[in-house]
């Protein structure tokens, strides 16, 4: 009875073990969360990166998981910003959220810029939101803007 019992512990120990080695998301931090996500896209599985998702964007998040995986090479973030370096921008952000640019590669050699934003909870990173925009179409920082509008003030002052 007793080597059952020694058995059954191996067997049940063994076994917890293995079930958690599948569930190391990481969401201690913006860029720890973004790596737990893209790295369900290489895993192929879906189950994985909605832990790193808000809840209420599940369905948006498996409908890009479903279009993205099967294309995605690597990615690169490009920009981290906190809401409070946003406070130029139109789209303003609640004041502890962080924005990250990422660059994403895909197997075609196209590229696309993400902007995704995250807000802890609980203790925790999630995404709550992202929007894809082309590369053509990404914002400039405000302050490219603003020099290009001084320099363009100056050239006409000066005819």
């Amino acid at each position: 009875m007793r080597k059952v019992l020694f058995i059954s512990i191996v067997l049940i120990s063994s076994l917890a073990c293995w079930c958690s080695r599948g569930n190391d998301v990481n969401l201690s931090t913006p860029e720890k969360t973004l790596r737990s996500y893209y790295q369900g896209f290489k895993r192929s599985d879906f189950e994985y990166q909605k832990k790193t998702l808000l809840s209420s964007i599940e369905v948006i998040g498996k409908e890009r998981f479903d279009a993205v995986s099967p294309v995605l090479q690597t990615y690169e973030i490009v920009k981290i910003r906190e809401a409070k370096d946003r406070k130029n921008d139109t789209f303003q952000l609640p004041e502890d959220d962080i924005q990250v640019i990422v660059k994403e590669i895909h197997k075609n050699s196209q590229e696309s810029i993400n902007s995704f934003v995250l807000r802890k909870l609980e203790g925790e990173w999630l995404i709550v939101g992202f929007d894809t925009v082309n590369k053509a179409e990404f914002p400039p920082d405000i302050k490219v803007i603003e020099d290009q509008a001084k320099k363009m003030l100056e050239q006409k002052g000066k005819k």
